[in-house]
């Protein structure tokens, strides 16, 4: 039996981090689990080497980690408000709104290599918010009971405060359910009009040659890269994705390895395909007159 050291209050508070996490440790000590995806492994192994880090430190933050996890949910804040301004704020002012004024097809006979290329740019930027919407509400349903401020911020990946060692035996309340539901009509509200914006600017950078929309689209695959980015330095640690919610950790580190570099070379690709050599001129006469 241990003794207390004197002086010593008892208590049966768990403690703060699991014996599972030892910090400085094995890559299956510092994801806290023996059967690790691939990918997570993968995406701990290249964010620690991109910030130099020397050993498995959870507690330890480089200066561009910590500049990527305060740009990452504003930029997901503002990829959303981008979408509910072409979606539903221009549609109470404009005359003719922008959402379904075009289709992503031309009918020129040398239009075809271009018209597949917006559309497969279209699902793979699909695929991506939807996995950025289960991820994110995964992470709040599988996450312990947290305060009600912590509502208002569906774009910040909430911090895990109960290790499943602690919350094994935990109960589910009505706020607890009624904010899970709360949350996942919220995620696919973010879903749908991300979707229709994402169509709305392709198919006006296509069908019109709009060079702006061909900006906000280049602008927004910089932003889902630094905060993809973001979810990739969340993993790890005992206050990693992984766990709160194991399927998140899997599905966020598939979005950064797979559907974002994939999305960001097809948007570059749709771009050239929008504005082909031959349109240059017209291009440029159309920007500055």
């Amino acid at each position: 039996m241990v003794r207390p050291k004197p002086g010593a209050v008892a208590t049966d508070a768990p403690p703060w981090y699991a014996p599972r996490y030892r910090n400085r440790g094995r890559l299956d000590e510092y994801l806290g689990d023996t059967q690790a995806h691939y990918l997570e492994i993968l995406t701990v192994e290249w964010v620690n080497v991109l910030t130099g880090k020397k050993t498995l430190d959870w507690s330890y933050e480089s200066c561009s980690v910590a500049v990527v996890r305060e740009l990452g949910p504003g930029l997901r804040v503002s990829n959303f408000l981008t979408a509910f301004y072409i979606v539903v704020l221009s549609s109470c002012y404009l005359d003719t709104p922008l959402v379904g004024q075009h289709v992503m097809l031309r009918d020129e006979r040398d239009a075809q290599f271009g018209n597949g290329t917006l559309n497969v740019t279209f699902v793979f930027w699909l695929v991506a918010h939807a996995l950025l919407a289960i991820g994110f509400w995964l992470i709040r349903s599988d996450n312990p009971a947290y305060s009600a401020s912590d509502d208002c911020t569906p774009f910040y990946r909430l911090p895990v405060r109960q290790l499943w060692e602690v919350r094994v035996n935990r109960q589910r309340t009505f706020y607890s359910d009624l904010s899970g539901g709360v949350m996942a009509v919220l995620y696919f509200c973010y879903f749908v009009l991300a979707s229709l914006a994402t169509h709305t600017v392709l198919a006006h950078m296509y069908v019109e040659r709009n060079p702006w929309f061909a900006a906000l689209l280049l602008l927004q695959v910089v932003f889902t890269l630094v905060a993809s980015f973001d979810d990739a330095t969340q993993i790890g640690g005992p206050y990693g994705i992984q766990e709160a919610s194991k399927t998140a950790s899997i599905l966020l580190c598939a979005r950064f390895w797979v559907i974002v570099p994939l999305l960001t070379i097809w948007s570059v690709g749709s771009v050239f395909a929008a504005f082909p050599p031959y349109n240059c001129i017209e291009c440029t006469h159309y920007v500055f007159g």
